[in-house]
């Protein structure tokens, strides 16, 4: 993992290191070891390629930024086309493909979402296209469990709310899965401190002075060493909300 921080970094045009909108994972398998690794919810919104309200949810509500700070901070976000037979699905000792598995949830169009806890079990299903605002609250009254504290969802579209996330700090188990990560979280980053401002791919090097200008929503593995320890201060300190922590070899 030392190799992975200690990386050679490029030179990037601006500091303001903000991320582009990725690509939603395409493997249900895949978004669910990182929700479990991450211990954050799971949704799956089950999609097809002549579908309309999937486009525009694709183009009008999934790039959105109050949409993507919920997910950043919440969710592990994953797209399945019903015609995509390339990848298989595993769940509770069972094979599925995308089209199985969406008709054992009782899938009858598309686009339907469907929210998992970080171990996989089932939360709740909305189906249809809903616009962003009505979307936003979605995410936000999951993502606090409200329903699980008797706010029924009627009564909470009645509110305001400014939630966005709480801060986690969590010890990655291994390497492994800290490399697993790597690969397949569209938004994690590798960061450490150095004396100037680098990036490469997912690697960050980053000033002090300049934590700030981080995007303090994205997922961030930092080194449990000394420079780790006061890494893991400066984005404390500053509202960082995924940190994540690894052991470096040396």
């Amino acid at each position: 993992m030392k190799r992975l921080i200690l990386l050679l970094f490029f030179i990037f045009s601006s500091i303001l290191i903000l991320a582009d909108i990725p690509n939603m994972i395409d493997e249900f398998d895949v978004a669910a070891k990182i929700a479990n690794i991450e211990k954050k919810a799971l949704i799956i919104v089950f999609s097809s390629k002549d579908c309309y309200y999937c486009k525009l949810f694709e183009s009008r509500v999934y790039p959105k930024a109050a949409v993507q700070t919920l997910i950043k901070n919440n969710y592990v976000f994953a797209e399945l086309y019903l015609g995509n037979n390339e990848h298989r699905v595993h769940f509770r000792g069972r094979e599925f493909t995308n089209v199985q598995f969406a008709q054992a949830f009782g899938v009858k169009g598309t686009p339907t979402f469907v929210f998992f806890t970080d171990t996989g079990t089932p939360i709740t299903y909305y189906p249809g296209y809903s616009p962003e605002n009505m979307f936003v609250k979605i995410l936000k009254h999951l993502s606090q469990k409200l329903f699980e504290k008797g706010v029924e969802f009627k009564d909470y579209l009645k509110k305001k709310d400014g939630f966005v996330g709480k801060q986690v700090v969590i010890d990655l188990k291994s390497e492994k899965d800290a490399q697993f990560l790597v690969k397949n979280d569209p938004y994690i980053r590798v960061l450490k401190l150095g004396n100037e401002d680098k990036i490469e791919g997912k690697n960050i090097q980053i000033r002090e002075k300049n934590i700030k200008k981080l995007d303090p929503y994205l997922r961030y593995i930092i080194c449990k060493d000394s420079d780790g320890k006061r890494l893991l201060e400066l984005l404390e300190k500053n509202g960082f909300l995924n940190i994540y922590l690894i052991h470096c070899k040396t």
